[in-house]
């Protein structure tokens, strides 16, 4: 055999001495299986609730409404919000000149 033969079976010899036996992959894989079976994941979800969600966005339109009566010259577009029983729990912002419209008539 020449050099470059030689080199090329044992280079050959080396690669099917180094690959794993299907046995031995099959063990390997039912070893993980095992394991991975045995470690229990524990999912942990925190979050808030709808109601804080939905207190924020009133508390941000209150500070919007007081920016923009502070900012605004006439009274008569000044925002007031309220709750109103006979739309149950719901917060209710309006405009100065409407609740002016709605005490006269």
């Amino acid at each position: 055999m020449t050099g470059r033969s030689t080199a090329l079976a044992l280079v050959s010899a080396t690669l099917l001495c180094a690959a794993p036996l299907p046995a031995e992959s099959e063990a390997a894989a039912a070893n993980s299986r095992t394991d991975s079976s045995r470690a229990t994941e524990e999912v942990v979800v925190r979050g808030q609730r709808l109601s804080d969600f939905r207190n924020a966005i009133e508390a941000s339109r209150e500070r919007v409404y007081a920016l923009f009566n502070a900012l605004n010259t006439d009274d008569v577009f000044d925002v007031s919000c309220r709750r109103e029983a006979a739309t149950g729990t719901q917060h209710v912002c309006r405009p100065q000149f409407r609740l002016d419209t709605e005490r006269c008539g």
